[in-house]
């Protein structure tokens, strides 16, 4: 949350294009896969319900938007950006995605 409320003027300058949309996939991906690691580790579960997914993603997504809202509504020269929630929710499902790939690997 810190790194994303942050002034953009500080912030290295990197020459790839769309690195941050690719940084707002990567981020969330790892976001959702944490959810999920903590998820089964606390509630020792071989499989998490697909509501519980959907809760992960929706929870996921709106904390994204969220922190879009607040980078417009704090002035520091971050913008709101739909790409970036279109990023941001992306890299939830992305994240969604391993987790039941891997599921169905190991069974």
């Amino acid at each position: 949350m810190i790194l994303s409320l942050v002034p953009s003027p500080k912030l290295p300058s990197v020459e790839i294009d769309y690195a941050d949309k690719i940084a707002h996939v990567f981020v969330y991906f790892i976001l959702v896969l944490t959810i999920i690691w903590a998820f089964l580790k606390k509630n020792k579960h071989k499989n998490i319900p697909f509501t519980t997914l959907l809760t992960i993603i929706a929870s996921s997504s709106l904390y994204g938007i969220l922190i879009e809202i607040l980078q417009y509504a704090s002035k520091t020269g971050r913008n709101f950006e739909i790409p970036d929630i279109i990023a941001n929710i992306v890299g939830c499902l992305f994240g969604v995605f391993l987790y039941k790939l891997i599921k169905n690997l190991s069974t």
